[in-house]
């Protein structure tokens, strides 16, 4: 699990350093036990805030929808469910995908916790 974080924070921080996005839209730790909320980071230095476990279960693509994200290009953390969600609103019209950068997460965490069992 640490090893997917490290690659997401590490591809968040190069969108960010190369100017690909605005803003990346992923997970933080939450102010209570086994809970993330979501995190808005737009600077490199603050990747680090960006978590990947089994407790990441809020669907992001909503934010996209949002009139203060409308005209920024965002890099977004999704999962097998979200990208569904995000293909939906692309057909739709209600996102432009020029402006959306994804950060695939497969499968999800909650599916690897399981998928031991």
């Amino acid at each position: 699990m640490e090893k997917l974080e490290k690659i997401m924070q590490d591809t968040a921080k190069h969108f960010l350093q190369e100017q690909k996005v605005d803003l990346v839209i992923g997970y933080k730790k939450g102010t209570i036990p086994l809970r993330t909320t979501p995190c808005f980071v737009t600077k490199p230095e603050d990747v680090s805030q960006l978590v990947w476990n089994v407790c990441c279960d809020h669907d992001l693509t909503n934010f996209l929808l949002q009139p203060e994200y409308k005209d920024k290009k965002v890099g977004i953390i999704v999962k097998g469910c979200d990208a569904r969600a995000l293909v939906v609103c692309m057909a739709e019209g209600q996102i432009d995908r020029d402006k959306i950068c994804l950060l695939y997460t497969s499968p999800s965490p909650r599916d690897l916790s399981t998928s031991r069992m």
